[in-house]
């Protein structure tokens, strides 16, 4: 039969190698993570092939001459051309819409091979023919249709557009943009669509295209650039788009201002995941996730100022920000952002670099709230602890072996093991 003393001997050792080995330091992840944006193509249920279609303002002939076409233009019953395909065999536009104020929507088409075969030049002001082009119209719904190579853009909104919607569109493959805002479009919304392997941009916003939502995209694989704003693109939200493996991420030029960028992953662009230039001020970026990205995570160039950079992650890049601008702010008054490559510590686990952080670039720029969690470090009372804990265990062998030698060992070796115990816990809680 085991003694008592060998019991409580092995659950004495038990409860001291808990107390020895139960600190355990966790590190914390240290990005930020934003769900991924993965559309679906639209499922088309083609019921008609016609040739390419042209409207200005003549709904109701069109209604009238076209089984494909119905609806009166209301809120409640909007025209609407639906479940149709369009072969523009290199026509200028497959399908063109302008001047009506009518509600109507584009549904479920495919629409493919508009465009002018001859056009090389890949300056957007100079494009003729997309799959869909509108120009002056409001109240437009382009939804769940494959625009998708064409020698033009997939969708282009010109002069006099606004408060339409673009959403659940595939628009890939054209020798264009995919997305096109120009001349003064505002109020559009542009949502849920995958654009993505087109040969200029893959959404593109110019003159003067302001007060648009662009959110909850997929931007992937496109030339120059995902997102470009250029000329006098003013107050646009460009919120949840997964903008990836592009050239560059997110291009900012001309005079674009007062933006707001937030919620984005922006990651493994071939150039930059960000880059500002020629006047782009007081623009908003916040809670983006900028990783992998072959140059630099941001990159502003000279006469851009006045940018706010707060609660960002800045992760993996080969240069996490340069800022050859002036007066940019990289943190506000109460956190900034994350860096990958940021050397300091947390000593205090508040979730704030103790030291702050400088970014490249002539600007000299710094980051004074840097974001940073180091994981959680053993306190110097611990270490102190475990000290205390070895002289305890060294302290029993001792006892033990003292009291082997005075005989009657059963009942000493229980009561000194009990006492030893005890102090232990005692310890163990002082410590702790």
């Amino acid at each position: 039969m085991v003694s008592k003393s060998k019991i409580v001997f092995v659950l004495i050792l038990i409860i001291n190698f808990y107390m020895f080995f139960s600190p355990i330091i966790n590190e914390n992840e240290k990005t930020s993570v934003l769900s991924n944006v993965g559309n679906s193509p639209p499922q088309l249920n083609i019921m008609a092939f016609v040739e390419p279609i042209y409207i200005d303002d003549n709904w109701t002939e069109t209604v009238f001459s076209n089984g494909w076409c119905t609806g009166c233009g209301l809120y409640t019953d909007p025209y609407v051309i639906k479940n149709i395909e369009i072969d523009a065999h290199g026509s200028k536009t497959g399908i063109f819409i302008a001047n009506t104020t009518e509600y109507f929507r584009i549904q479920d088409c495919n629409i493919y091979n508009s465009g002018i075969k001859n056009q090389t030049d890949l300056n957007p002001e100079d494009l003729s023919g997309s799959a869909i082009e509108l120009k002056n119209v409001r109240n437009a719904k382009i939804m769940q249709d494959n625009c998708t190579k064409n020698i033009g853009c997939g969708i282009r909104f010109g002069a006099g557009c606004f408060h339409c919607t673009i959403e659940r569109n595939s628009v890939s493959e054209n020798e264009q943009c995919g997305i096109y805002l120009s001349e003064g479009c505002y109020g559009i919304t542009i949502s849920e669509n995958n654009v993505t392997h087109n040969e200029y941009v893959g959404i593109l916003l110019s003159q003067g295209s302001n007060d648009n939502l662009i959110c909850k995209n997929n931007i992937s694989n496109n030339n120059l650039s995902g997102i470009y704003l250029s000329e006098n693109c003013n107050c646009n939200f460009l919120s949840e788009n997964n903008i990836s493996y592009n050239e560059n991420g997110i291009i900012m030029s001309n005079k674009c201002c007062y933006n707001e960028i937030k919620n984005n992953i922006i990651k493994r662009s071939d150039n930059d995941g960000l880059r500002l230039s020629n006047s782009c001020n007081n623009n908003n970026f916040t809670k983006n996730n900028i990783s992998r990205n072959l140059d630099s995570g941001i990159n502003i160039t000279l006469n851009c100022s006045r940018n706010l950079f707060y609660n960002n992650s800045f992760t993996w890049n080969k240069i996490s920000a340069i800022d050859d601008g002036s007066d940019n702010r990289w943190n506000n008054s109460i956190v900034g952002n994350l860096w990958g490559d940021y050397e300091g510590i947390d000593w205090d686990d508040d979730g704030v670099g103790d030291s702050l952080y400088e970014i490249l670039g002539s600007a000299e720029s710094k980051d004074f709230i840097p974001v940073w969690d180091d994981g959680y470090k053993t306190p110097f009372y611990l270490y102190y602890y475990f000290l205390l804990m070895t002289f305890v265990g060294m302290t029993e062998i001792i006892i033990i072996i003292f009291l082997a030698k005075q005989g009657n060992v059963e009942r000493k070796v229980i009561h000194s093991l009990i006492l030893v115990a005890v102090l232990s816990i005692i310890l163990f809680i002082i410590f702790w």
